[in-house]
């Protein structure tokens, strides 16, 4: 059985990035960066300008909206929707199923569970 990684090293991504065969494709937006030993599954869409970090694992079937960041270490589990400009914290896991709405803001180290729906906390004034 053959390694189910391929590695990538042009385009808007960071040397030793990993992304699995194009089967079915995976999409990146303009001016999106995926960073050193992140690595992304497949039928996977990152929007425009997309940041994931070094050591990130995003699992099949992910999609991320334009402007989102996901810092270091973070895993993002299969199917998940992240909408735009969201924030990711550093180390935080994502469940699978997840829907995570327009400008959340996920915690460092904070843990989603599967099937979660997470939404922005407007402050009153």
């Amino acid at each position: 059985m053959g390694n189910r990684f391929s590695a990538i090293a042009a385009g808007p991504f960071f040397a030793l990035a990993v992304i699995k065969p194009n089967n079915p494709p995976v999409a990146v937006g303009s001016d999106s960066r995926v960073g050193s030993r992140a690595t992304v599954g497949s039928n996977v869409t990152l929007g425009p300008d997309v940041t994931i970090g070094i050591r990130v694992s995003v699992a099949d079937g992910v999609s991320v909206g334009t402007g989102t960041r996901v810092l270091v270490g973070t895993r993002i589990g299969d199917n998940t929707v992240i909408l735009p400009w969201s924030r990711i914290g550093a180390d935080a896991t994502i469940g699978d199923n997840v829907r995570i709405y327009y400008r959340a803001v996920i915690a460092d180290g904070a843990q989603i569970p599967d099937g979660a729906r997470v939404r922005r906390v407007r402050r009153r004034r």
